[in-house]
């Protein structure tokens, strides 16, 4: 079993950010040229342009001076139908409430650690995600992920519940990579899947 903690932010009480970051949507040479980064032999950074792979298209990354300095996917309900029919970690992405995205798969570039880079660009999504009408940001955090966690709350974000995710694994069923997510909500565990 591994557990993850969810996340969201409501986006009408965080301010616009002061300073501009130009996020430029993903497209097939960009996933292209960041497969040859040497940030991807990091399980990490490749499980997310995993999702161009299956389909999504929501990625972005901030480019300064021809180098790329962070990633993340801004995920709409068709993406995250997408994630649920065609990705192994489906059950960890059930649909969106309207006027809800969810963010994945957060990544500073080695090369541009240790200068605020994630918090600069986590403003800039939160902005696109506003032009697009969404009003809440959702995301999951991995349980022993101390260091992220810690920035998501210093950067607005609101842990509102769990999801549990469990393998199972016997000879017969291995084949099948069987696993079922539990969610939990704080406050309201009718709503558990």
């Amino acid at each position: 079993m591994q557990r993850w903690v969810r996340y969201r932010v409501d986006l009408e009480r965080i301010a616009p950010p002061a300073e501009r970051v130009e996020l430029t949507a993903l497209t097939d040479a960009l996933v292209s040229g960041l497969r040859q980064h040497p940030d991807y032999a990091q399980d990490a950074f490749a499980s997310g342009l995993d999702f161009w792979t299956l389909g999504v298209r929501g990625g972005f990354v901030w480019y300064e001076n021809g180098q790329p300095l962070c990633s993340q996917w801004l995920l709409g309900e068709m993406d995250t139908a997408i994630l649920r029919a065609r990705s192994r970690w489906g059950g960890m992405y059930p649909p969106l409430p309207p006027a809800t995205a969810q963010v994945e798969k957060l990544w500073t570039f080695s090369t541009a650690r240790q200068r605020g880079i994630a918090s600069r660009f986590a403003a800039a999504m939160f902005n696109e995600a506003r032009k697009r009408g969404v009003r809440t940001l959702i995301t999951h955090i991995h349980e022993s992920n101390d260091a992220a966690r810690s920035w998501a709350q210093k950067t607005g974000w609101t842990a509102y519940g769990t999801i549990a995710r469990y393998t199972f694994d016997a000879p017969v069923i291995r084949a099948f990579d069987l696993n079922v997510c539990a969610h939990r909500y704080d406050g309201d565990n009718s709503r558990a899947r």
